[in-house]
């Protein structure tokens, strides 16, 4: 599978902060409050208007799929976690500070594990697998 090369728009506001919508929602989810860190990423995603709002989508994609996982949800977790992977190869791997290949290979680790278990026994994943967003302010 090839990887699409980010945009030039987005290359450029690569070096740019993240917003404070972002930088909340990136603190909860490294709290381990995954619906708040999507609610805060997806204000982050609807108030951005250029292509690097595509950052925040994929972040929040993985905070809902680890929500699901918590849950149980193991059809849920799984939707999520392949959607997300359009939007993360469209990015380079370090955008605003965000590590982002590091936590796409984090959610695919979580992904294999999750089904290793299976739907039946997603409730024992071991929650210490989540690992929280490696960033940069």
């Amino acid at each position: 599978m090839t990887m699409a090369l980010p945009s030039n728009e987005i290359t450029r506001a690569c070096d740019e902060g993240l917003p404070g919508y972002a930088l909340r929602g990136l603190e909860y989810f490294n709290t381990g409050h995954y619906f708040e860190a999507h609610e805060y990423l997806e204000a982050a995603w609807k108030a951005e208007r250029r292509e690097i709002r595509e950052v925040y989508r994929a972040v929040l994609q993985v905070a809902v799929g680890y929500y699901h996982l918590t849950r149980g949800n193991f059809t849920g977790a799984q939707k999520m976690f392949s959607r997300s992977r359009k939007y993360f190869d469209i990015l380079p791997d370090v955008c605003q500070g965000i590590r982002l290949a590091q936590l796409r290979q984090d959610m695919d680790r979580a992904e294999a594990e999750m089904n290793l278990l299976g739907p039946k026994r997603i409730g024992s994943f071991d929650r210490s697998q989540l690992k929280k967003v490696e960033y940069q302010r």
